[in-house]
């Protein structure tokens, strides 16, 4: 007969829920000093971050550990849409406005500047466009790489956890990110 264990251990059942709900809400019941050992182990660090006004914490890299492009992870890591790509830079560039800082948590600003600069960038206005953009804005969303609120917008915690390399990376194509023009007012589209 074959005997079942029930996992009672707290660190690996704390990393697995980082894992699976993206940012997971801080218990009070469980010491960070456990979350964080059991993220060393495995080359990870806990982040803490504020999620919907609640403090939550995500799982970064260790300096030195993040997966290798070149190597691969051995994980399948699903493409994102070009659409969203576009939508998220726009948003990294709406909020990301000083180059010389960390892109995250960055400054909120409206979700009509984020499609404005799309608008302006792509050069296309139409209801069409426009639903688009806000379908994948939606999506980021619920992936954590931007943060929605009403009718503004964020960065989201999945930038928290960016390596030193990738920031440097953005920082040099920091200028071709979509933004509005600084002397272009932000208008009201459809």
């Amino acid at each position: 007969m074959t005997e079942t264990k029930s996992v009672t251990d707290p660190g690996p059942l704390a990393m697995a829920r980082m894992r699976a709900l993206g940012a997971a809400p801080i218990r009070p019941d469980l010491p960070d000093a456990v979350i964080v050992d059991e993220a060393l182990q495995a080359g990870r660090s806990v982040l803490d971050i504020v999620r919907r006004e609640e403090p939550a914490h995500i799982l970064g890299w260790v300096e030195g550990h993040e997966p290798s492009q070149e190597e691969g992870s051995g994980l399948y890591h699903p493409q994102h849409p070009r659409n969203e790509l576009e939508v998220f830079a726009a948003c990294l560039g709406c909020c990301w406005r000083d180059r010389h800082t960390e892109p995250w948590p960055g400054d909120p600003c409206e979700q009509q500047e984020v499609l404005e600069a799309l608008a302006w960038a792509k050069e296309d206005d139409s209801p069409r466009a426009l639903g688009s953009y806000r379908r994948a804005l939606a999506r980021l969303d619920r992936s954590l790489w931007v943060e929605l609120s009403g009718t503004g917008v964020r960065l989201g915690p999945r930038t928290a956890t960016w390596a030193r390399s990738q920031t440097a990376e953005l920082r040099e194509v920091f200028d071709l990110l979509p933004r509005l023009p600084e002397h272009q007012p932000v208008e009201k589209l459809r």
